[in-house]
């Protein structure tokens, strides 16, 4: 059993968040039941300092700890400098929110590997799991890179979150013939609402054509032989 509280710094109701949130936070203290706070550096009155690369969330987050939570939900700041500046501002577990849906697998993992390697304890989201394609898959890769830190390659392909091509390219990705040939690097993106999968290169993106899947199909087929006569 647990209680939150939300607050947003620099909303016209700042004044009455932040009073309610200490007053619920000085009950659930006296009722020894754990506070978990949602503070966000969102407004019309949000003043940010010059300087500020956590555009407010250092101090969002130091207000959810100076006001009694356990733990706060922070948001993902775009790089690990200006996130770790959050984490590292107050001494309580921080997890990283989600934000919009956006369904791309390999960008919600990324940022979550990133977030976990910049100081956050965990994650707090809801729209990033339920509005994706495969609630399932994406929600175990999450506890993969959470709680038994995983790489985002490896998370995504335990979970299946690859596409076909890719499962056949991460097999054979060891392959000097491939490289040499194509010069790809070892990602492959894959859109999971229009089915498009595309290999990244070094320099640019190209659609995948059959005579890239021929190559991929035959690496992995001579690479199978090999394994046998093994």
């Amino acid at each position: 059993v647990g209680v939150s509280c939300q607050v947003n710094i620099g909303s016209e109701n700042e004044p009455e968040m932040i009073e309610r949130m200490g007053e619920i936070s000085r009950l659930a203290f006296h009722q020894d039941i754990p506070m978990f706070g949602m503070v966000y550096a969102r407004g019309p009155n949000l003043q940010i300092l010059d300087g500020d690369l956590t555009k407010g969330y250092a101090h969002a987050a130091r207000l959810a700890f100076e006001l009694g939570c356990d733990a706060a939900k922070t948001v993902w700041t775009g790089d690990k400098e200006s996130f770790s500046q959050i984490t590292k501002s107050v001494p309580i577990p921080l997890l990283v929110a989600g934000g919009p849906s956006t369904g791309d697998s390999k960008e919600i993992l990324t940022m979550v590997r990133d977030a976990l390697e910049s100081g956050a304890s965990g994650i707090c989201m809801g729209r990033q799991v339920f509005g994706h394609p495969n609630i399932e898959s994406i929600a175990r890769a999450l506890v993969l890179l959470v709680h038994h830190d995983y790489t985002v390659e490896d998370a995504m392909k335990e979970c299946s979150l690859w596409g076909v091509l890719m499962e056949l390219w991460l097999d054979c990705r060891e392959s000097s013939k491939f490289i040499n040939d194509y010069s790809f690097d070892r990602y492959l993106s894959y859109e999971p609402i229009t089915g498009k999968e595309t290999l990244i290169c070094q320099n640019n993106s190209i659609q995948i054509n059959q005579e890239v899947i021929g190559s991929i199909i035959q690496i992995k087929d001579n690479s199978s032989q090999n394994d046998a006569r093994k």
